[in-house]
């Protein structure tokens, strides 16, 4: 072998210390920044940013996310383009780190929550921004609600698949709404009547006679009767009176439930047929009567309702004819905001109605005391006193497993000898002792509607 040279000695050794040993890696330095501070932005947003040295080169990890634009040496305009998160640097000529900063930037959640604040008054909806999504939290009233908001939402991202609903719908708020009438009607008549069936007599070969008056015209009236017959003259009186006074009282109660923003009526009476005629022919048509209940509530907020109402009391009137009745109605329609548990008198009404009526005989009937014999009185008065009072209650279904009471609860079927000795329509039940919702009273023995 021959032996080898300097030079190439020299050069073997060289490249040998050029190669990488086994195990050892190359060096890495991480430049730690000067300064840092987080810088957030809603998009569309930006923000001025002043560094303390001068530099020479900035950097955006991700420019679909932010744009920066350079004002001066020391100042840098930072715009929020995208949803996301990205990083900013400033270097300057020595290759100095002067800023490094996680820059954030979210959608316009302060004016999507102003929106949602519209749009659901009272209700606890939350928007955040989770990456490049908008995340909907919280309860709302109704499915109708939450669809609004979301479609608000959509205005705020690029592609509506990026928002999340988790909006849970509450339970539907329901109104009952309870509604008194009371009605008194006071009414007094006073009739008297003198009717001449026949006054006759002759003389010589002639005639005459007279008949007229009035008796009383409703029927119950008490009458006298008299007759005088001599020779030629005969006489023939009736003498009617009539005295009556009447108290008519109506209270009815009915209530009904219905959701917030939802319609409801209630009758309960019947349907009057009458006939109809148009081109087509007669045709049937049919008229409500009784006591009916129509109403739309809608709740303001927790406790304040706004109530849309409309109550009747009607009744058949068969006093002017016995084949086509007259309606007798008492009607009121009104809107009104109450709170929960608040009543509220939404009609009423006081009648004072009197009427004289005399028939007389001209001439004969003013006679001083005589001419009394030749008139008919009669005399009516009435008064009527109504008034309309509505309590709207917000209500929750019963909790489960609970029964409500009923009004037959306590009702037992007579048995033999209590229906047939006895003439009960109802059995004893045994005394037991029954709970009231109302406050903490109690009721001992039977509760509910007892026929005797």
């Amino acid at each position: 072998m021959k032996p080898l040279s300097l030079a190439t000695a020299l050069a073997a050794a060289a490249f040998t210390l050029a190669l990488p040993l086994p195990g050892r890696l190359a060096a890495l330095e991480l430049v730690a920044p000067e300064t840092g501070s987080d810088v957030s932005l809603v998009v569309g947003t930006g923000q001025l940013i002043k560094v303390d040295d001068d530099f020479s080169s900035l950097f955006v990890a991700n420019p679909e996310v932010a744009d920066v634009e350079v004002k001066s040496p020391r100042l840098l305009y930072l715009t929020g383009v995208g949803v996301g998160e990205t990083t900013l640097f400033a270097v300057d000529d020595k290759d100095t780190v002067l800023m490094s900063s996680k820059i954030r930037v979210t959608h316009n959640i302060g004016a999507l929550q102003a929106g949602i604040a519209k749009l659901a008054p009272g209700q606890r909806v939350q928007a955040t921004t989770v990456d490049q999504s908008l995340v909907l939290t919280g309860s709302v009233a109704d499915p109708e609600q939450a669809q609004n908001i979301v479609q608000v939402a959509n205005q705020f991202v690029d592609d509506p698949a990026r928002v999340v609903n988790r909006m849970s719908v509450a339970a539907p708020v329901q109104v009952n709404l309870q509604v008194r009438i009371a009605e008194v009607s006071r009414n007094v008549d006073r009739q008297l009547g003198i009717q001449w069936n026949a006054i006759s007599g002759q003389i010589g070969g002639s005639r005459f006679g007279f008949v007229g008056g009035r008796g009383v015209s409703d029927p119950g009236g008490f009458s006298g009767v008299g007759s005088l017959a001599r020779g030629s003259f005969n006489l023939d009186v009736v003498l009617s009176a009539l005295a009556e006074e009447g108290l008519v009282t109506i209270m009815a109660e009915p209530n009904l439930t219905a959701r917030s923003g939802e319609a409801a009526s209630f009758l309960a009476g019947g349907e009057y047929p009458y006939a109809t005629v148009s081109d087509n022919g007669t045709n049937v048509a049919f008229k409500n009567y009784g006591i009916g209940l129509n109403f739309t509530p809608t709740v303001v907020d927790g406790s304040h309702i706004s109530l849309k109402i409309g109550t009747e009391v009607s009744e058949l009137d068969f006093r002017h004819s016995s084949d086509t009745p007259a309606i007798v109605a008492r009607r009121a329609e009104t809107t009104v905001d109450l709170a929960s548990g608040q009543s509220f008198a939404i009609a009423g009404l006081m009648q004072n109605s009197s009427a004289q009526n005399a028939t007389k005989l001209p001439g004969l009937a003013s006679v001083p005391v005589l001419g009394a014999l030749f008139r008919s009185h009669a005399f009516k008065r009435g008064q009527s006193e109504l008034v309309i009072i509505v309590t709207p209650i917000l209500a929750k279904p019963a909790s489960n497993g609970r029964r409500i009471a009923t009004p037959l609860d306590s009702y037992v079927p007579p048995n033999d000898v209590e229906r047939i000795l006895l003439g009960r329509f109802q059995g004893t039940p045994k005394a037991r002792e029954v709970s009231s919702r109302l406050g903490q009273r109690r009721l001992a023995g039977p509760s509910g509607f007892v026929f005797k």
